[in-house]
């Protein structure tokens, strides 16, 4: 006896048709999905957009938000980033603090851009002074603001204009998202990982080979 609101093989046929229809809608319809679901880069989009971009700030300022995945960059200070490539910062709304391992890519870029700096401002991103024009005023320590971080507003359209300017056809949400679908993609990787390790009394060197070589290796991994 079938359960009340189970569907029986007669339903599944009857619902065949109008399955690939609404599978046609759908296809039609990924654009207005995709604008407001976000679209998740490649390690090669990453690369692509990474590389377009000419200013060692506004590619110090996407990179870092790849790597931790939250715009809430205006209150972190240098020294927020410790030896170990970790950067701890406080979310603005709640004041939680929350550390996040950093790549060495990552700290490439910002390396980069650090070197570039000659001002003695104690934030990541400082504010220029009023008055100052100029793409390139950062580069120069009379025109940063020692003791001001960079306003939350300008922070937003500078990451928007670095995107404009990479000719890129993606929007700012789609940074979060790729960092989120890495980060969760990473967490699945690894509970596989430490199953693998108690169910077959491995190391963890030995669970990745056999998880890789029946699964294969993640190809994007983010920055």
């Amino acid at each position: 006896e079938e359960r009340e609101g189970t569907m029986n093989r007669a339903d599944l046929i009857s619902k065949k048709g109008s399955m690939k229809q609404n599978d046609f809608i759908g296809r039609m319809g990924n654009r207005s999905r995709r604008d407001l679901m976000g679209r998740v880069l490649t390690d090669d989009g990453i690369h692509q957009l990474l590389s377009a971009i000419t200013d060692e700030r506004e590619k110090a300022l996407i990179a870092v938000i790849l790597g931790i995945g939250n715009f809430d960059l205006i209150e972190v200070r240098l020294a927020d980033i410790d030896r170990f490539w970790r950067l701890t910062f406080r979310r603005q709304k709640t004041g939680e603090a929350r550390g996040v391992q950093l790549s060495s890519r990552v700290m490439e870029i910002l390396g980069a851009y650090l070197e570039q700096r000659k001002d003695k401002s104690p934030y990541l991103f400082p504010a220029k002074k009023p008055g100052v024009v100029g793409r390139d005023w950062w580069k120069h320590a009379e025109n940063v603001a020692e003791d001001t971080p960079m306003d939350s507003k300008i922070m937003l359209f500078t990451i928007d204009r670095a995107i404009q300017r990479s000719g890129m056809d993606i929007k700012r949400c789609d940074l979060r998202l790729t960092f989120r679908t890495r980060a969760a993609e990473k967490r699945e990787e690894d509970e596989m990982i430490e199953k693998l390790v108690c169910l077959l009394h491995v190391n963890v060197d030995t669970a990745k080979e056999i998880l890789y070589k029946y699964v294969g290796k993640r190809k994007n991994v983010g920055l």
